[in-house]
């Protein structure tokens, strides 16, 4: 999903792991970022139309297997 997207919810700040002098990371509650996608793609059957039609693989697609 677009960064600009994102920017409708509310992020968790956390230290990034990576290195110390890195911002920090920003991290989504994952049914927050499902319920956004539904919205933006038309509900559960659009957002697994796109999941398909997605030029890269979307293996973590949770509705893949309903088209």
């Amino acid at each position: 999903m677009p960064t600009r997207r994102l920017r409708a919810l509310t992020p968790r700040y956390k230290r990034n792991p990576h290195s110390r002098n890195a911002a920090p990371m920003q991290l989504f509650v994952e049914a927050a970022v499902e319920a956004l996608a539904f919205r933006l793609h038309g509900g559960a059957a659009g957002h697994a139309e796109l999941c398909v039609s997605h030029p890269f693989p979307l293996s973590r697609c949770p509705l893949r297997s309903l088209t």
